[in-house]
């Protein structure tokens, strides 16, 4: 049997060594972010690499011709976000006074006594 002195020394390992792996992770995120978003592509680039390896184009060729598409896409697909963020932007005062006539809509006809 195991002593209560045991158990809660047992939590207290526990619950130290989470908090020490939580700040960690916490310190370590400007190091470990990049690599982890590097590990990811790599594992999603590697069908495209051994495709074009398939077809005979060299080693180098293809992991170059892979990264260039998937950075393609990303800066694509980052270029469609900010142009809608642009566009929103712009259109933010008219949505400000749409929202701001919007509750008399439906408060002057109830306080003029008429029912639809």
């Amino acid at each position: 049997m195991e002593s209560a002195a045991t158990r809660n020394y047992a939590t207290l390992t526990g619950v130290v060594i989470g908090v020490v792996v939580i700040a960690a992770l916490y310190f370590g995120k400007e190091v470990l972010l990049p690599v982890t978003v590097a590990i990811l592509l790599s594992f999603v680039l590697s069908p495209l690499v051994k495709l074009l390896r398939r077809i005979n184009i060299p080693r180098p060729v293809a992991v170059l011709f892979s990264v260039a598409l998937a950075l393609a896409t990303i800066a694509g697909i980052g270029t469609l976000v900010a142009t809608q963020v642009v566009e929103l932007a712009a259109d933010l005062p008219r949505y400000q006074l749409t929202i701001e006539k919007r509750p008399m809509l439906y408060v002057l006809p109830r306080l003029s006594g008429y029912r639809s």
